[in-house]
């Protein structure tokens, strides 16, 4: 039986309309067999609405979203169906048996395969020219362009992993994992050796016309790499691809000498190059001291602003999270966290978020709507739980169950749904189009599913096969207008030693009109136009236009002891669009930092000390000198908000931090409102 505990899911109401509508679900298997295991892997959408999906794993299909499905037969049990649907009838558009974990389809509607095929002979279309024989028992991988009638213009092959693949621009970008004595063929069926290691990872330029490759990028792995998802930003022309590795890499920086990374455990990483394949990025995930049975990154997407979102998962352990020059710990308490972060288009962390496991989980695919909003799947055994300062905002308990779940840009949860009361079910993907119209597909157990996200109301398929696949359709509630205000995820504030910190912010949704935002600083602050100066942004009613914008803020130094100190900034907005018109938000606080600051690592003349750092209950502070005045303790979270303060009147000075929420805070010591000492402090 399905518990599910519903504190806060929804930020903006509890109403079950603010809850995506389930508006059909399908399955795609055939009721009574139990001999078959079917799995839809992916779904995309082309511009003309038209679904596109793959079954795989069975030798019946039964497709079709109308009443009356078409089935189709093969007398290969490991068959897989490559399909075109409307919400009508099913198109099976010259498609063929072919096994695919990815798909894309471009703004011309031109779709993009990769995937293996595991069994001799396959074909890429219902023509008996596009038939692919390879020896028995030989595992062959694919990437497949298609026309709109579904016939392929190109095919390329691989005898190992080509697992995803995107067109960007005038070519197509793919992941290979090459590995020894392994071959590649291009789409002009030239053959190309990549492996001078056992096993790496390499990045591959292709013809969008022709399939030919054009250039190729590997990163010299000493061990082993696996690669797992790839995408392209057109706003940046940059290209990402997630894997796994250990060993030593070769990452070579643009214009430098190469630049390697050693990790003797497994380490999850994205990796991101121009368009001369340099790379132009770097993300690990590096465990501290341990081998994690599970620490890779699952997924990757841009959004059209070029904010880069990583869907990583982690097993419990401490790990050392690096942004290229930049680096930050992230603590898994639990067996198993789905970790997610966000980094912007100047390639800076804006957050990272943590959904915990108490059991094995596996992650999937992550996708982002035009607005900048993040959607994501998965599975998880016995208990998923997501947290936002210490309050439980969804737990679910279940044995192997498929979930599915949405953040804002800021990494807020909107929503999430476990979509399984029994066993066995995942799912795999997710798509979302213009019209806020969200397509997921998967499979469930015989025991069926729960697809609705009301838990009065059940809506299943069961009984079906051992595992069925399945799509369903919903419709995703409006985004409300607002104004979004956010800090980078390392910022404490500003320094009148010059210290800079940034705030970004984002439109919830496309305005129908130009938005203009007057930000206004007291006489502390500089926007860039001198202190106390306003600025103006612009936000254009544009469906291509870039919702989100950084703003710099740096602090006057006005020569006057204040210690610790806050400065604000006020907003005002003006639209046509009346839903954002005049749209309020409060008063931006900004902690200065006083120039009389003595930096903890040339000076600490009272010896302080912290401990136990990381900590879940308490901290002491301890001075191996007297402190002759009082002295008080301030601890600042990332926002540059004072969250906890105390007085400091003996050597050893201990302070509950259970009441805050886990992250990463700065501890401040002053005297006579100097500050005399600072430390970094983590609670988990």
């Amino acid at each position: 039986m399905k518990r599910i505990l519903f504190l806060l899911v929804v930020l903006n109401g509890n109403c079950w309309a603010q809850y995506p509508e389930l508006i059909f679900v399908k399955s795609l298997g055939v009721s009574g067999s139990n001999s078959d295991v079917q799995t839809a892997y992916a779904i995309d959408l082309d511009t003309s609405g038209n679904i596109y999906s793959t079954v795989s794993g069975g030798s019946t299909f039964n497709l079709g979203l109308a009443e009356t499905p078409l089935v189709i037969s093969s007398t290969n049990d490991q068959a897989a169906i490559l399909a075109r649907f409307n919400e009508d009838q099913f198109d099976l558009g010259g498609f063929g048996y072919l096994a695919t974990d990815a798909m894309r389809c471009d703004e011309e509607g031109i779709l993009l395969t990769a995937g293996v095929n595991s069994f001799s002979n396959f074909n890429f279309s219902n023509l008996p020219s596009q038939i692919i024989e390879v020896p028995e028992n030989t595992i062959r991988f694919s990437l497949c362009r298609y026309d709109l009638e579904g016939y392929p213009f190109w095919i390329v092959l691989g005898s190992s992993l080509i697992i995803d693949g995107v067109a960007a621009q005038d070519k197509v970008m793919a992941c290979f994992q090459s590995c020894t004595n392994c071959s590649f063929t291009d789409g002009l069926n030239e053959q190309y050796e990549f492996a001078e290691t056992v096993q790496d990872a390499v990045l591959l330029a292709l013809n969008k016309d022709t399939g030919e490759l054009v250039s190729s990028k590997s990163l010299l792995c000493t061990e082993s790499a696996v690669t797992t998802s790839v995408d392209f930003c057109s706003h940046l022309e940059e290209t990402s691809y997630s894997l796994f590795f250990s060993g030593e890499m070769d990452f070579q920086w643009q214009g430098e000498t190469p630049n390697p990374a050693q990790s003797e455990f497994r380490t999850g990483a994205v990796v991101s190059y121009n368009s001369n394949l340099e790379i132009t990025s770097l993300i690990t995930t590096n465990p501290i001291g341990f081998q994690p049975s599970r620490n890779s990154c699952r997924s990757i997407r841009y959004d059209k602003d070029g904010n880069l979102y990583c869907y990583f998962i982690c097993s419990v352990g401490n790990y050392n999270l690096k942004v290229n020059d930049s680096e930050y710990p992230i603590n898994v308490d639990s067996p198993m966290d789905f970790i997610i972060l966000k980094v912007d288009n100047m390639k800076r962390l804006c957050w990272v978020k943590n959904l915990s496991m108490n059991g094995n989980a596996n992650s999937r695919h992550l996708n982002i709507d035009d607005n900048g909003y993040l959607y994501f799947s998965g599975s998880y055994n016995e208990e998923l739980i997501i947290e936002e300062d210490n309050i439980s905002l969804f737990a679910a308990f279940s044995d192997n169950a498929g979930f599915l779940s949405s953040f804002t840009p800021e990494g807020e949860t909107l929503w999430c749904h476990s979509v399984s009361d029994q066993t066995n079910s995942t799912v795999y993907d997710l798509v979302v189009n213009s019209q806020r119209e969200m397509y997921i597909c998967g499979d469930f157990n015989a025991f069926g599913v729960d697809f609705d996200f009301n838990p009065d109301v059940v809506v299943n398929l069961g009984p079906g096969n051992v595992e069925d696949p399945f799509i369903a359709k919903y419709q995703l509630p409006e985004i409300t207008p607002d104004l979004f205000v956010s800090k980078r995820y390392e910022g404490i504030g500003v320094s009148e030693e010059g210290q800079t910190d940034l705030i970004r912010l984002r439109l919830s949704r496309v305005p129908e009109s130009s938005v203009s935002v007057e930000l206004t600083p007291d006489a502390q602050l500089d926007l860039g136009n001198g202190a106390g100066v306003a600025i103006t942004l612009q936000f254009e009613a544009d469906e291509t236009a870039i919702l989100e914008q950084v703003v710099n803020i740096s602090a006057l130094n006005d020569l006057v002891v204040e210690g610790l100190h806050t400065g604000l900034i006020t907003v005002s907005m003006t639209s046509a669009d009346a839903a954002f018109n005049n749209l309020s938000e409060g008063p931006i606080a900004v902690s200065i930092i006083d120039n009389d600051i003595i930096n903890v690592d040339e000076k600490n003349e009272f010896g302080f000390s912290l401990s136990p750092n990381p900590s879940t209950n308490f901290i002491d502070i301890t001075s191996a000198l007297k402190v002759e005045a009082d002295a008080s303790i301030d601890i600042i979270d990332m926002q540059g908000r004072k969250v906890l303060s105390q007085n400091m009147n003996s050597s050893v000075t201990r302070i509950e931090v259970s009441q805050l929420a886990s992250g990463s805070y700065t501890l401040v010591v002053s005297v006579d409102n100097k500050v005399i000492w600072r430390e970094g402090l983590i609670v988990k």
